[in-house]
């Protein structure tokens, strides 16, 4: 395996700890990670764990949804793609846990119940079971499971496109809970929400699947070559899933404030930085395209068409070729063994190996005498 940087390498975690420090800023500087007066306190534990808990899973959602995506569409059946499956399963696993520990920190904050409380156990269990929003929950942990299964289990573009459904339909129940639940426009707000998580999903979880595309491949050049074309052809679905995101939050911040003067307070703040931070990712994924990218396709040895033709098209044609050679082989042993049989059957019997039959006029003197 050719030696791999370590900024590259580090790449991944480092994003990890960089969302979650920013999430714990965020609560720190908003106010919401502190304890609300007049209502009972679940913790300290519980106020900072909920976030971190929420990140987990978010993350390691949009890495399943992502290996997805880039597996069914952007990388042709091979080592890549069993790779990516792989990933897709891993990630699901620690979806599914980070799940659970999100819906016991949800549940300790909604009922300022400590998790150290004797009741805690019973209350949780009639959440889960008689609440919506407990079974909600319940509900995506089950599917995180299930897709966790499918993913190491099926294989194939195919298998990967089917299994893409279930972390969609989590993110589709996902997008009615939280602020779009309580939004005055709620179908739009609830529309906006999906559109948003998807968007990031895919954006974010394909950027860690091409991470692992990239850093596993091995010194064969098709290896280098699949790599380089699964990093242009997901450059256009960063595109798309910048525009989505970026469209999605001008709409939920527009619900969610009443007026312009809401930009001054500490919500409109943290709105105006993720703005900020928007345009700089933008700008980023522009400079990665027009300049990485190409560089990229030239240093594995590709073309700038074969690097954008689809895989799946190339795949097609070299099955098609190995058919044909096939197929001529086939016909051409088929016609060897009628010219042979033609040929035994234009020799005289005695030199096909038969014995030579008796001479008629031999055996009638033979007779008569």
């Amino acid at each position: 395996m050719p030696p791999r940087p370590w900024w590259l390498i580090a790449a991944g975690p480092a994003a990890v700890l960089v969302a979650v420090l920013a999430v714990l800023a965020g609560g720190a500087y908003s106010g919401a990670s502190q304890a609300l007066s007049g209502f009972s306190d679940p913790g300290a534990l519980v106020r900072h764990g909920l976030p971190v808990a929420t990140v987990v899973t978010e993350l390691s959602l949009s890495v399943t949804l992502g290996s997805l995506v880039v597996a069914a569409c952007l990388v042709p059946p091979g080592r890549a793609q069993s790779r990516l499956l792989a990933t897709a399963g891993s990630a699901s696993a620690v979806w599914a846990v980070a799940a659970v520990a999100q819906l016991v920190l949800r549940y300790a904050n909604v009922s300022g119940t400590s998790p150290a409380s004797p009741a805690f156990g019973q209350g949780l269990a009639q959440f889960v079971t008689e609440l919506e929003l407990g079974r909600l929950y319940l509900a995506i942990i089950m599917v995180a499971a299930v897709t966790s299964a499918l993913a190491m289990a099926l294989g194939g573009p195919v298998g990967a496109m089917w299994t893409t459904l279930l972390p969609l339909a989590a993110l589709a129940a996902q997008s009615t809970t939280g602020h779009a639940a309580g939004a005055a426009d709620h179908e739009l707000a609830v529309g906006a929400m999906l559109l948003h998580l998807v968007g990031a999903a895919v954006w974010v979880g394909g950027l860690g699947s091409l991470l692992v595309v990239v850093l596993t491949r091995g010194e064969q050049r098709d290896d280098g070559r699949v790599a380089a074309a699964a990093v242009a052809r997901f450059s256009p679905v960063a595109g798309w899933c910048f525009a989505a995101v970026g469209i999605s939050g001008v709409l939920n911040a527009w619900i969610r404030m009443a007026s312009v003067g809401d930009l001054l307070t500490p919500y409109g703040t943290l709105m105006l930085v993720k703005v900020v931070l928007m345009v700089a990712l933008g700008g980023l994924g522009f400079a990665h395209r027009m300049w990485v990218v190409d560089r990229l396709g030239k240093t594995s040895g590709v073309s700038a068409v074969r690097r954008l033709a689809p895989a799946g098209r190339r795949a097609a044609g070299h099955r098609r070729r190995l058919r044909r050679r096939r197929g001529a082989r086939r016909d051409r042993a088929a016609g060897a063994r009628r010219g042979t049989r033609r040929r035994l059957a234009r020799l005289p019997a005695h030199r096909r190996g038969a014995a030579p039959r008796a001479d008629h006029g031999a055996l009638v003197h033979r007779v008569e005498l």
